[in-house]
Formats: C-alpha cells, sequence, structure tokens
C-alpha cells in the first residue's frame, strides 16, 4: 500500500515543472532516477508484478517520465532489459508499450522496442528464456496494438525464419492477429487487401514449418481467424486442402489441431442459404435450376449487330489466335471448377439487349450461380477429409478420436453426405478403456475433456445427435 501511494504521488510529482527547482537538467534527472529505479525494482518482483492496481500506478509514472522528462530512450532500455531477464515481465512490458502508445503519444517508444527486437538474431541453443520471452511479447502486443505492431512488421518478418521455433510460432500468432484487425476495418482499401493477402501467402508457407509446434500453431490461427466476423471465402478452399493435408502429419498434436480446425470451417462456412445445410443433391439441384434459367435468358436475349461482326472476325483469325482461344477456355473452365463466375457470362447478359429488369435478375442468378460451385467444391473438400478421419476413429489418440467424433456429429448437423458412415464407426469406441497412458504421454496439451475418456465423449455426442 504504501509503495502504491508513493508513486500515485509520483504521478503527481511528474506533472509539474520540475525545471524550476533544478536549473541543472542532470540535477534533476538523477532526482527523477531515484524513483524510476525503484519503479523497476519493485516489477522485477513477481509478487508486485501481479498487483494490478500498483502496476497501473507504476506504468502511468514511467510514460510520464518519457513524456515530460526526455525519458523515452531510458525507459525503451528498460523495457528490452526486462524482457532479456524476466519473464514474468514479458506480457507486462507489452501492456506498457501500449499503455504509452494510446494515451502518452509513445508512437516512438513503440518503434524504438520493436526495432531492437527486429535487429536481434536469437539462438534456441544457446538462449532459451530470449526468444520465449520476446515471442511472448510480440503475441500479447499483437493483440493490444495492432496498428503498432503493423508499423515495423517489415523488420519484424525476419523472424520467420529464426533458428528458436518458439519465435516462428509467435510470428504466425502475431500475423493472425494482425489479419483479424485488418480484416475489421471499416474502409477496405487496396492496399489493405493486398496486407491481407500477403499474411495469408505467409500463414500457407508455414504450413510446411520444420518444427511441428509451429505446425500446430498455424492451425490455431487458422481457427482463430476464420471464427472472426470476416469469413475470408476467396482463401477458404485452398486453407481447406492444406489442413486435410495436416491429418496425415507425423506429430498427433498436429493432427489434432488439423482436425479442430476442420470442424470450425465447417461450423463457420458462409453457405447459409437452405438453412445451411450441405446436402449433395440439394445443392446440385438448385445449381441445375440456376442454369437452366441462365440457358433460358441467353436463348431469349436477341442478338447485337456487333456481337455478330466479331464472332465473323473471330472466324478469320489465324491459328495462333485460336489456340489463345483454347488456352482462355481452359482457363476459363478451370476457373468454373473453382467456383468462380467467368467475366465472359457476366458480359453476355450485359450487352444482351435486356431490359434493366432482367439485367439485374441474370446478375443475380450468376451470384447464385457462383455460390451453390463454392458449395459443392466445399463438400468434396469435406468429403476427402473425412476419408482420412475415418481412419483417425481408430487412433491410439485419445485427442484426435475425440476430435474426430466432433466433427462428424457437426457434419451430421449439417447434412454432409458420408458423415453418418463415421457415426456408425464410432460405436466400437464404447470398448474404449477409459485411461490411456499412450494418450497422456503422447499429449502435451490433454484436456479436461481428454480426462473424461472416449466412451462418456461417445454417450455425449450420441446425445447430441
Amino acid at each position: 500500500d504504501k509503495l502504491l501511494d508513493l508513486h500515485l504521488v509520483l504521478q503527481q510529482l511528474l506533472q509539474m515543472p520540475l525545471g524550476r527547482i533544478w536549473n541543472s537538467v542532470p540535477e534533476r534527472d538523477t532526482f527523477i532516477g531515484v524513483f524510476t529505479r525503484l519503479a523497476h525494482k519493485a516489477m522485477e518482483a513477481p509478487a508486485y508484478a501481479k498487483d494490478a492496481d500498483l502496476q497501473a500506478a507504476l506504468f502511468n509514472s514511467l510514460c510520464l517520465w518519457m513524456q515530460n522528462y526526455n525519458g523515452l530512450y531510458g525507459l525503451a532500455t528498460m523495457i528490452t532489459q526486462n524482457l532479456q531477464h524476466y519473464e514474468h515481465l514479458s506480457e507486462s512490458m507489452a501492456s506498457l508499450v501500449q499503455l504509452a502508445y494510446d494515451k502518452y503519444n509513445g508512437t516512438q517508444l513503440a518503434d524504438e522496442v520493436l526495432r531492437d527486437i527486429a535487429g536481434k538474431a536469437f539462438n534456441s541453443v544457446h538462449d532459451k528464456a530470449g526468444p520465449k520471452n520476446t515471442a511472448r511479447f510480440l503475441v500479447k502486443f499483437s493483440q493490444l496494438a495492432p496498428r503498432a505492431l503493423l508499423r515495423q512488421m517489415g523488420l519484424l518478418i525476419k523472424h520467420l525464419d529464426s533458428e528458436a521455433h518458439i519465435l516462428r510460432s509467435a510470428m504466425v500468432d502475431a500475423i493472425g492477429h494482425l489479419t483479424l484487425y485488418l480484416a475489421s476495418q471499416e474502409e477496405q482499401t487496396e492496399i489493405i487487401k493486398n496486407q491481407i493477402g500477403e499474411y495469408f501467402d505467409i500463414i500457407e508457407q508455414r504450413f510446411q514449418d520444420a518444427h511441428y509446434l509451429v505446425r500446430a500453431k498455424v492451425l490455431q490461427v487458422c481457427q482463430f481467424v476464420c471464427s472472426g466476423p470476416a469469413k475470408f471465402p476467396k482463401r477458404r478452399p485452398r486453407l481447406i486442402a492444406l489442413i486435410s493435408g495436416r491429418l496425415e502429419d507425423k506429430a498427433s498434436n498436429v493432427r489434432k489441431h488439423a482436425i479442430r480446425a476442420l470442424t470450425l470451417l465447417l461450423e463457420t462456412h458462409p453457405f447459409s442459404l437452405d438453412g445451411a445445410e450441405l446436402g449433395i443433391e440439394q445443392l446440385e439441384a438448385s445449381l441445375e435450376k440456376i442454369n437452366g434459367e441462365l440457358e433460358q435468358m441467353a436463348s431469349a436475349a436477341p442478338a447485337k449487330p456487333a456481337e455478330a461482326q466479331a464472332d465473323k472476325e473471330g472466324n478469320n483469325n489465324n491459328g495462333d489466335a485460336d489456340d489463345d482461344n483454347d488456352d482462355d477456355d481452359e482457363d476459363a473452365d478451370a476457373s468454373m471448377a473453382n467456383g468462380e463466375a467467368t467475366a465472359d457470362g457476366s458480359q453476355d447478359f450485359a450487352n444482351a439487349g435486356l431490359s434493366p429488369e432482367m439485367a439485374a435478375k441474370a446478375m443475380h442468378l450468376q451470384f447464385q450461380q457462383r455460390y451453390y460451385r463454392d458449395a459443392l467444391h466445399f463438400v468434396y473438400q469435406l468429403q476427402e477429409a473425412q476419408q482420412l478421419l475415418l481412419q483417425l476413429l481408430g487412433s491410439t489418440n485419445k485427442g484426435e478420436v475425440m476430435e474426430s467424433m466432433d466433427f462428424f456429429v457437426t457434419a451430421v448437423r449439417f447434412r454432409v453426405d458420408g458423415a453418418q458412415e463415421g457415426i456408425r464407426r464410432m460405436s466400437h469406441l464404447i470398448w474404449t478403456p477409459n485411461t490411456s497412458s499412450n494418450a497422456s504421454s503422447s499429449n502435451a496439451d490433454g484436456s479436461a475433456e481428454e480426462a473424461r475418456g472416449v466412451r462418456a465423449k461417445l454417450l455425449d455426442s450420441y446425445m447430441q445427435l
């Protein structure tokens, strides 16, 4: 309590014009240094660091020192030293920098600390505390002040190639939070869209990381990024393909997170028409109906002279042009297979002489056509993954088995074809022992649900059905 009262008084003191008392700057700084060193010593004690009120008073005092008495470089040095030597201060230092950035115009402090981190080379063999503390700082800071972190990502990105896997994992985590932050901006400029695309490219590259903990972290990042308000429909097919590939990963922890990611992508899928159900027969029937309507509109549309002239000129092209057209047709077919409406289709209706009402209806039907093609492609991807998940139901690892059960229960709820086969195969798990030494030893992050046993999970799953 006395220490708290002292720093509350210090806050008032640092807001006063101390230059009127000390004409000499060194004397003034020596006086202030007495209290800043006391604050530093207090933070070194883990007990004081857990006191929220005391921590807030300490941080505000240090920020006032930085703001009013040129304490920027002294505070930056203090933060980097704390990150190097004190594990319990890694997240607290992120809160301190965030406070300075938001309330005390501490943009320069954030830049200074992040540039210092970017300039360090961590060796996981000889230095274990440094990478771990820095990793925790970066993850926490990406959650608290993503805008400040974005300013220095060009320098920090080099840590994706760090020898310390924990630092690579932290960078992937930070990139996930930055992606969510950028996607939440009201004005989606071209620069923001390109930045999101670059971050997704990095996430996809990290699926091939050499360390299994980084691959597991990538799958966790995919989960919280895709569960946010933004659905990222253009990126989901590629992510699902990569996640399905991790179902055959050699590390059980990675396989477990891959199953969980697939379940979450299924729960948050963007195909909410028709009650969000994903039955292939229903989707194909809807797509066939829309294709029929579009064909009728195309046949009823009057041909325009300009189009006829263009067709005539096209027939007189040389063989090279024909080859180019063939290539374009192949590209169009590929894009249609990926669920993308071709530009040619849109132009046919836009320039076909239709009334504004009919043109708007044609545009709406084309959007629906693309929607059902994407939905079918999504279901086909899930069916491919289900073949591997059926095998994982027989795994000796509890985590994989339970996550597979969750997936099939979710798939049945969304009427995914083939999910009933997984429900039938789950029945043999009733004879699984409640305890498994193999599961406990191979799962470093075992949950309370796993401790309950596979049989209890099986009964809960059938209760949900």
